[in-house]
């Protein structure tokens, strides 16, 4: 079904802020690729209405996969995954920078199936 919901795509950082606001703002497994997810975070602010909400999808740091597989959970892949973040963490980090509320989903929300052993 086709919504006619305008959606943008491409660099966040070309997106000037003065422009247009959105509602919604969604990272799907991009934040733990940023060498800088405070500036990121905060040119995200900029572009969210008022009342808008940030979605972000990442590994949990503290998640217990990861804490299963130590140094070899999934998430530690450099040179790709750069920043980690536990939903603690992430509240803390976003909420210094008035980016609440934010939605939080862990990319590994599963429970842990005995072959993750």
């Amino acid at each position: 079904e086709n919504l006619e919901v305008p959606i943008s795509i491409g660099v966040l950082e070309d997106v000037e802020t003065e422009k247009e606001k959105y509602d919604v703002i969604t990272m799907t497994e991009v934040v733990e690729h940023l060498p800088y997810p405070k500036k990121t975070l905060a040119h995200i602010k900029g572009l969210l209405k008022q009342e808008g909400i940030l979605v972000i999808q990442t590994g949990n740091i503290k998640s217990p996969k990861a804490k299963l597989k130590g140094k070899k959970w999934d998430y530690f892949t450099l040179p790709g995954h750069i920043s980690y973040f536990s939903i603690e963490s992430l509240t803390m980090f976003s909420g210094k920078l008035g980016l609440l509320p934010v939605i939080f989903f862990s990319s590994w929300i599963y429970p842990i199936s005995p072959s993750a052993k």
